[in-house]
Parts: C-alpha cells; structure tokens; sequence
C-alpha cells in the first residue's frame, strides 16, 4: 500500500483536494492530509478526516504522540503531493522557508514531492512565480503544471489546478523506460545584427515544449534543444540551450547520433546577416533606408534528414498562410522527410503563434494525411502526435518497472 502525505494550500481550488483524497483512498493508498493555516479557510478538517479515513495534521506545535511530527511525517510518506499549490507556498518553497509544518515536512524529506500549482493566468505568467517554480524544478521537485481553461476570476489561460484524474495517473503510473530517444527542436532562433538589435520570430516554443513533456511521460530518452523561450522544460528532458540558428544546427547534429526520431519544430531563421556590426548601428539623417545583406543559413532538417549513417526519423513542421496543404506536401519530397506537421497560420491574429491551442494536420511521406487534430491545446495536440508517432515509427521493447514514480 502507498502512502501518501497530501499537502492541501490555500486556494479556491482547494475543494478539488477532496475529490483526489477520495480517488487516492479508492486506489488503495494510504492517505494522511496536511492542511495549511490560509488552507482551513476554504477546506474543513472533517471533510478530509471522513475522505481519508485518517487524521488531518494542520499545526507545526500541536501536541501528539510525536514530539517532532514533522520528521514523523516526512520518513512515513512514500510521496508527497502538494495540491494545489498556491503562489505563496511555491515562493515559500523555492525559498525554503520553515515557518509551518507544510514548510519543515519538505525540509525533512527526501521522498518524490509532487507540486500542482494553481493560481491565476497573470500571477502564472510573473517572472517572479516562473523563477520560483524553476527553483523547484532544479531541485526535483515534479511539477504537475496547471492546465488551460476559464478561472474562478472569469479570466481564460494556464492556471487552473490539473484535475484530479490527471493528478492521480501522475503520481501513481508505472515508471515506463525506453530505450527509445527523440530529439526535439524548439521555440525561435536569434541572429544578430549588432550587439543590441537582432532578427527572429513570433514563435513561442510552447508547441515543441509540449512535445517534450508528452515524450517523457510515456518514457522516452528526450533532448530538448530550445531557442530563447520563457518556458520551463518538463523534468526528464536534456535541455541544450541555443540562440542561432548555426548554434542549434551544430547542436541537432551531434544529439541525432543517437535519436530514433527527431522533430524540427523549432522555427529557424532561413537567413541572418551576412555581417554583425561590433557597434550598435546608428540611425543617421542621410538616408531613410537601411539595406542589410543577408545570407542563407544552413537547412538543420534537410541536413538531419540526407544523413547517410544512424539517420532518425524525421518530422518536419510547416506553418503556412496559404496554399498550406501543396507546400506542405512540396516540403515532404524537397526534404526527404517521414512526416510532416501543417500549422494553418492566421493572417490577421498570427495564430497559432504564442496561444496555448493549436489545430493540425500530419502527413506521411506518401502524402496521406493520417491525422487530423481539431482545435485543441498544444498539449492535447502533442498527446495525439506522440501517440501516432510512437506506434508507428519504431518498434522497440518496452520494459515497465513495478514501482511508482
């Protein structure tokens, strides 16, 4: 039996604690709770008491059979599972505060700790909270990222806490290794005009991230290699950080050695400036025009793609305004690729770019269309293409380990 310290915060989202209580209970684990003191304003000991069959742990000083409950607490756990977690214990967290019992239980501990934060869209976005989380993140904590929808304060975006279902296959599926290993491209490339100014993209990387994290959660070995992006990789993922599109050509070419599939959905710049000025360029008065001369950068898809030894398959990623589906077909037979991922991109609002929903189409190299995936999140989305792609690209034993992550 699993046991299981479920660390309740303050939020309005606190109620959904009593439906993963009961789901943890009714797949046979054991389930003690720890509620926060800002917790208790939304949640009752009582309901989690009846749900957990247990006794709720909600003071750091309470007397109890253990003088020093939160060693007690921190050795009995298997897991521990914050949720949800609100952006005031993530800080406290990162930090590494220890002024509750929430706070000294994680101290004390050197079990797996689940965190699933919940809070607003906007407050998700902050610098401040994306850092926090990142901290968590280095120092292994598994986040269970909120998910996209309408919010309590009417607003529409990332920030709604995972719902309990989800939760639960997270932190209760078996541990899956491959000896399968994608590499991924993602987000935009810059390329230097001068030292302050540079050339780029309206790509936000979300798509690429999502397929990461899709990849690492059936098991795959995942390389993420990612142009500048404020997002935070999936644990799991070897994460090579690159800027130019030179930078992130050299960087495929050494990780595909050992890649059975490698999807380019990284926007690369197709040229860069043929000479980057060592001073900023100055705007003068004589003339209204400035001309830069630009040269082709190399194809990091058409060169993965001709490789005569160890060549991986190959997805390649095409975003059109028009004509989407003859180029889209073009770009199958002009690179020699396995499949092919069409983004019709509107002209008016520039979608898909930086939204968190995507629609597409995946096409084979025989040109058939084998899927095609309704408007949805980019996780969603991911979640369809790897499936696809991991049944049908390569065969490999799947060896599942009988114990939890």
């Amino acid at each position: 039996m699993k046991k299981i310290l479920l660390c309740v915060t303050g939020s309005i989202a606190a109620y959904k604690a009593l439906e993963l209580t009961r789901l943890l209970v009714k797949a046979n684990c054991e389930v003690k709770v720890l509620l926060t003191e800002s917790a208790k304003a939304f949640v009752t000991r009582l309901s989690f008491e009846a749900l957990s069959q247990g006794k709720v742990y909600d003071d750091l000083f309470a007397y109890t059979d253990h003088p020093i409950e939160h060693i007690e607490l921190a050795r009995w756990a298997d897991q521990i599972v914050i949720a949800p977690a609100s952006a005031n214990t993530i800080a406290k967290l990162a930090l590494g505060l220890a002024d509750d019992l929430l706070g000294n239980v994680i101290l004390a501990t050197d079990k797996p700790i689940f965190i699933a934060p919940t809070m607003n869209v906007v407050m998700w976005q902050n610098t401040a909270v994306q850092a926090n989380v990142n901290q968590l993140k280095n120092r292994k904590f598994i986040v269970l990222p909120p998910d996209a929808g309408e919010q309590a304060c009417g607003d529409i975006g990332d920030g709604r806490l995972m719902e309990p279902q989800a939760i639960i296959k997270h932190i209760l599926k078996p541990k899956i290794k491959t000896d399968k290993h994608v590499v991924i491209t993602a987000g935009p490339t810059v390329e230097a005009l001068d030292p302050v100014r540079y050339l780029s993209n309206h790509s936000s990387g979300k798509m690429g991230y999502a397929l990461a994290e899709a990849f690492v959660d059936i098991g795959w070995g995942v390389t993420l290699i990612s142009g500048p992006t404020q997002l935070i990789a999936s644990q799991g993922c070897d994460v090579v950080q690159v800027r130019s599109a030179n930078e992130m050509h050299d960087a495929v070419l050494e990780k595909v050695k050992t890649a059975d599939l490698f999807i380019a959905a990284a926007a690369v710049a197709d040229y860069r400036p043929q000479i980057c000025a060592v001073e900023k360029i100055k705007k003068t008065d004589e003339s209204d025009a400035l001309t830069l001369k630009l040269i082709k950068n190399k194809d990091i898809l058409a060169s993965v793609a001709s490789l005569t030894k160890n060549r991986p398959c190959c997805v390649g990623f095409a975003a059109e305004t028009h004509n989407a589906r003859e180029y889209a077909l073009a770009k199958i037979e002009r690179k020699n690729l396995d499949f092919l991922i069409l983004n019709q991109v509107n002209t008016d609002n520039g979608f898909p770019f930086y939204s968190d929903h995507n629609e597409v189409q995946l096409f084979n190299k025989h040109h058939q269309q084998v899927l095609v995936l309704p408007l949805a999140s980019k996780r969603d989305i991911a979640n369809q293409i790897v499936n696809y792609l991991n049944e049908n690209v390569i065969k490999k034993e799947v060896q599942t380990e009988l114990n939890y992550e």
